[in-house]
């Protein structure tokens, strides 16, 4: 397996309930295609660099996971469709 460094930032306005549930359904994600969540953090609301979305801070959720390389690009698949759909 591979191992991989993940950065999600998610909306500012979402409380830690509704923040717990996003990391909840993209470590679904990656358990559900064979991978394994080796950390996780929460770093909190930050503020970025350049606004994305018109949004010029987000909450950082940095981590690291163990990915098949096989299932890997399944697994991006199913990120950008949730974030598509505007979840996080």
């Amino acid at each position: 397996m591979n191992q991989y460094e993940v950065l999600y930032l998610i909306t500012p306005e979402l409380d830690e309930e509704a923040n717990r549930a996003v990391m909840d359904k993209f470590a679904g994600i990656i358990t559900g295609n064979g991978g394994e969540i080796v950390k996780q953090d929460e770093w909190g609301k930050r503020k970025l660099a350049y606004a994305i979305d018109s949004a010029f801070c987000a909450t950082w959720l940095p981590g690291r996971k163990h990915n098949p390389e096989s299932s890997q690009a399944r697994t991006e698949q199913q990120h950008e469709r949730i974030f598509e759909r505007g979840i996080a």
